[in-house]
């Protein structure tokens, strides 16, 4: 049999989607004001079953939905930006089975009525088998321009967590912090 009669048979959706190595809660600087969302994260199987990171493109949110991933055996990850022209039933369904879902760039499928359908149905079912949800978008839920009231109601109702851009001062604490753990020291000329 093909390969392309293979996967139009598979029930499962191959998406060329993975952790990156380096992103984990070890490799993140832990930045002042964050101290209770890197407690959450880290206990993730605990409390809200529903939590929303937003910011900029820098805040860190990809990083510590993969850093939840990485620490769940089994956890998914998922770029929504990245499958937004896949077809929603298919790639949401059965999320809820896994320990935790991680679905990152939540703005990329806003306004985009079957995905949002989709995901409101993921958040229920998701709720419903204890299977934490983390969501993150460049802005918060009031602000995605969701039309599904239900689904606006839902992204709302979780803990919600904003991470600014970091200051060029973090910038550079970042960038010693990652170089140090690879046994390199950065001195200000470099």
């Amino acid at each position: 049999m093909s390969r392309a009669m293979d996967a139009a048979a598979s029930p499962q959706l191959p998406l060329p989607i993975g952790l990156a190595d380096e992103a984990t809660f070890d490799n993140l600087l832990p930045r002042p004001g964050r101290e209770a969302l890197l407690c959450a994260a880290r206990d993730a199987a605990q409390g809200e079953p529903l939590s929303f990171l937003h910011g900029g493109s820098e805040g860190g949110k990809s990083h510590i939905l993969q850093a939840l991933c990485h620490q769940r055996t089994g956890s998914v990850f998922l770029p929504l930006g990245d499958v937004a022209d896949y077809d929603p039933a298919r790639v949401l369904a059965d999320l809820q089975q896994a320990p935790l879902i991680a679905l990152d760039d939540v703005h990329a499928i806003a306004g985009r009525a079957a995905w949002e359908e989709g995901l409101f149905y993921l958040v229920n079912r998701a709720r419903q088998a204890n299977c934490p949800l983390w969501l993150a978008a460049a802005r918060p839920p009031a602000d995605l321009g969701v039309a599904l009231p239900d689904l606006r109601s839902r992204l709302a109702g979780g803990l919600l967590w904003a991470l600014p851009a970091p200051s060029e001062d973090d910038k550079l604490a970042i960038l010693r912090y990652r170089a140090q753990r690879r046994g390199l020291a950065l001195g200000d000329a470099v």
